[in-house]
This record gives structure tokens, sequence and C-alpha cells, in this order.
């Protein structure tokens, strides 16, 4: 028995979503592979392996816009990596895994990616540092700290984002040097198109910036909340100050509150909005940092971009499409 791997085409959309059926026990619907994938803002890369015309693996990803040094640069997120049991013995070191993430190197090294970037569990790190050179970077951490059931944080809350964001977001934009591009096209697409899960958006305003009659200032700082249960994770965030980002961070947990988290957690971070709230919220009382469980690994096409992203780039859990 024999496989093929091929650039994956829309048409392939039905028999992938089986295949991941098959591999995680959970159905992908129609409107979430939407989302993902033909819908991105970015676009869609991926391969898969067929045995007599029958898709049996999956190897896709998505490129998002960075800056890295100042310069934009496409970082390319690698996900929902599947090959079915039936096949897992062809090969050799030649299998249907090592296959398909190779032509998939091949394509983003071509297309002038920086790296390509991951949070693979344990048995496909294993794999990947084994036959592609996988390469965990730092293991991810969380700052939790116990929200304030009386916290009074000012802000304002929505579950999209107009252009007021811009005018930030445009602010922001001119002084990063490192990090993920988050106008308001990737984040009204990561946070509300997507199907089946909820996020909100809490603005505060700033002095610094006051709007004309009839004009838009828009707000000093943005941040993400994704509650789940208990916990409020911030997936994102910009401000166009330090002072701006702790005003955030009180409203942020404000609205956490009022939706029903009794904590609100952070990635650690070495830069960025959210570094400095990380850093002071872990000497509020409870405030303490544990493990995620997983790292930040890369595949390397370029190492001195590579290096500087990993160095200092915000890497916020709006980087990783499970959370």
């Amino acid at each position: 028995m024999s496989f093929l791997v091929r650039q994956a085409v829309p048409a392939d959309s039905a028999p992938i979503r089986e295949l991941f059926a098959r591999t995680f026990g959970r159905v992908m619907t129609a409107e979430e592979w939407s989302w993902k994938y033909p819908d991105n803002p970015g676009g869609w890369i991926a391969y898969v392996a067929e045995v007599d015309g029958r898709i049996v693996g999956h190897y896709g990803g998505w490129p998002i816009p960075a800056v890295i040094g100042g310069m934009r640069q496409s970082i390319v997120s690698i996900g929902d990596v599947a090959t079915d049991r039936s096949v897992r013995h062809l090969g050799g070191r030649r299998n249907v895994f090592r296959s398909m993430a190779e032509e998939m190197f091949a394509r983003l090294r071509a297309d002038g990616a920086a790296f390509a970037f991951g949070f693979p569990n344990p048995r496909a790190l294993a794999a990947g540092e084994r036959l592609l050179g996988y390469q965990p970077r730092f293991p991810v951490r969380e700052v939790v700290f116990e929200i304030d059931p009386q916290a009074t944080g000012r802000g304002g809350s929505s579950e999209s984002l107009d252009e007021g964001y811009d005018l930030l977001w445009n602010r922001f934009a001119a002084s990063v040097e490192t990090g993920v591009v988050c106008d308001r096209r990737r984040m009204n697409w990561r946070y509300h198109a997507r199907p089946d899960r909820y996020y909100r958006f809490v603005a505060v305003s700033g002095s610094r910036f006051v709007a004309l009659p009839g004009s838009l200032s828009g707000p000093a700082a943005c941040g993400v909340l994704s509650v789940v249960g208990e916990e409020a994770l911030v997936m994102d965030a910009v401000a166009e100050s330090g002072a701006a980002a702790l005003a955030l961070a009180d409203a942020l947990e404000s609205e956490a509150a009022g939706l029903g988290a009794r904590r609100l957690v952070f990635w650690e971070t070495p830069g960025g909005p959210l570094a400095a709230v990380a850093g002071q919220s872990r000497s509020r009382p409870g405030g303490t940092v544990r493990e995620a469980g997983f790292a930040f690994v890369t595949v390397t096409f370029d190492a001195d971009k590579t290096e500087e992203f990993v160095r200092s780039a915000p890497v916020t859990a709006g980087i990783y499409d499970d959370r």
C-alpha cells in the first residue's frame, strides 16, 4: 500500500472533517471549518495524504501577518495535524506525517515565511523533534489572580470592533517592532466571526486623544476576554501606553466579574501591553504563575527572524486557536 501527498483544495473539506472525526473523536462543523480555513483573512495552506483516493492525512495551517524587527513578515500557525490509524505504519521514517509536513515546509520556505509554530501534544512533539526539527522554545505559563467581586474598573464592552478601533491600532502599530498584527479585520475574524465560541471585547478611553465634534479618537486600550466556567482568559490586548494597559486590566477584571468568573488569567509574555499587567498581577493577593501544560514550538525557516520573535514578541493566548 502506498500514499500520495498533495496540496489540499476547497473540495477536500468534507473528507478532511471526516478524518478529524475519526482521529480526534470530535466533529468539526462545516461552519467552524469555513471560519478557520476558507474564510481566514490570512489565507489557508494544507497538504493531505491519499490512499486509493481516500484522504488519510492532513497537515495544515494559516499564515498570520506579523512584524519582526520593524518589517512585515508572515508566520504560520500549524494545527489539526491528523493521520488515520490505518496508515501510520506506512513508509517507516518517510511516513504520512513526515511526508505531508515536508511538503508544507518546502512551500512555506518558498513563500518567505519566517517560521511555523504550534502547540503540539507530547506524542506529536516527540515525533516532530525526531523527524522534522520541531524546537520547543518556551513553556507557556499563565499568570492567575483571584477577581475582586467588587472590581470597579470602567470600560465599554462589545462583541465586535468598529472603525474607532482602527485609530487605536494605527497608533499602536506605529511603535510595534515585533509582534502579531491585530488589526480590526483580523480581530473581528478571530473573535466575532468564530462559531461556537463567545468572546467579549473590552475597551477603555483615555484623555490623551480628545475627539473633535463629529470625529472619532478611538479607545486608549482594547482587550478580549474568553470566559469558561470560573476563569476569564485574556486573549489579546492593544494599548497606547502602560497606563492605558493597567486601566484596561481593571476594566477586564470588572467585566469578567460581571460574567461570573472568579479568576483572571494572562499568558506570561516578554513584551507588549500585557507584560506589565501580568507582572503587577503576580504581586496581588492570590496571584500565582502556573504551567499551561504545553510549549510554544517552532520550525525555523529564517533563524534571525525566528529568534527575534521568540525573544521579544508578545505571545498571547490569541495566537493559539484552541483557546
